[in-house]
């Protein structure tokens, strides 16, 4: 009974034991406008003395967790005025691995600082504590934070307008004129020619519409001549000439009509 009951108490002694938190293979990696590498067994000691991290730098602690998971993981950072900033840590791993970034662009304090790491598991009461080092953390001027957050130049756009249409010369614009104006004055002289020998009457109203529809088919051409596109002449032009298709055979056969009625062929 002597026995067992030593036993049990050396079991319990050592439960506690067994389940304290520890830092195994503590790792600082410093990468920017300098490289730098820390690295221990455990956390028995500072990893350095005195670390200074520029604007351009990035420092990196990685360590690993012994006695069970950690689930409350943070840095402490104490300086001149006696009140420490906390920052969490990313805790992975099912809480077996904690890593602390700290960016020198946007770093969380500012001047020399007492690094602190500290672990909790939610069972004991006090979280151990492990003094890293002291780090002094300058203040980034704008224009350095400026440079640090800029991108490369990038190539200029260019944007594809539509040309400019070209200008027709004098001597082609009026012969463009002259070739869309020569059917008319062919027309008005024949009838010059044949009035002497055609009989006066009125003609049918369906030949004033045919002419009225010459008239804009005309009008049509000079306006896609002048100023418009394609896709805009086309459909009204389609159109026209196929009313005035009409129009003109039914001109053709009023008109007809009309002179068998007077006697004429």
């Amino acid at each position: 009974m002597v026995r067992l009951g030593r036993a049990l108490v050396l079991a319990a002694a050592c439960l506690p034991l067994a389940s304290a938190l520890g830092i195994k293979g503590p790792k600082v990696l410093v990468q920017g406008g300098k490289d730098e590498q820390f690295s221990a067994k455990d956390a028995s000691k500072p990893l350095f003395d005195t670390l200074e991290i520029g604007p351009a730098d990035t420092f990196k602690l990685t360590f690993g967790v012994t006695g069970g998971p950690a689930l409350q993981a943070s840095a402490w950072y104490t300086g001149s005025e006696q009140v420490p900033v906390v920052q969490s840590l990313s805790v992975k791993s099912e809480g077996k691995k904690a890593t602390l970034t700290i960016r020198g662009s946007e770093p969380p304090v500012h001047g020399e600082n007492e690094l602190t790491i500290l672990l909790s598991n939610g069972v004991e009461e006090k979280p151990i504590s492990w003094k890293v080092g002291k780090i002094i953390l300058a203040s980034a001027s704008k224009k350095e934070i400026n440079s640090l957050l800029s991108f490369e130049p990038l190539p200029e756009i260019a944007h594809t307008f539509q040309r400019e249409a070209k200008i027709v010369m004098f001597p082609f614009a009026i012969a463009g004129v002259a070739a869309v104006l020569a059917p008319w004055a062919l027309l008005l002289g024949l009838i010059g020619n044949l009035s002497s020998s055609l009989s006066k009457r009125t003609p049918p109203p369906s030949v004033y519409v045919f002419l009225a529809c010459l008239v804009g088919l005309e009008a049509l051409i000079i306006g896609y001549w002048v100023s418009w596109k394609l896709y805009q002449f086309l459909p009204p032009f389609l159109i026209l000439s196929g009313i005035t298709a009409y129009v003109c055979a039914v001109a053709m056969r009023q008109s007809r009509a009309q002179r068998i009625q007077t006697g004429g062929k």
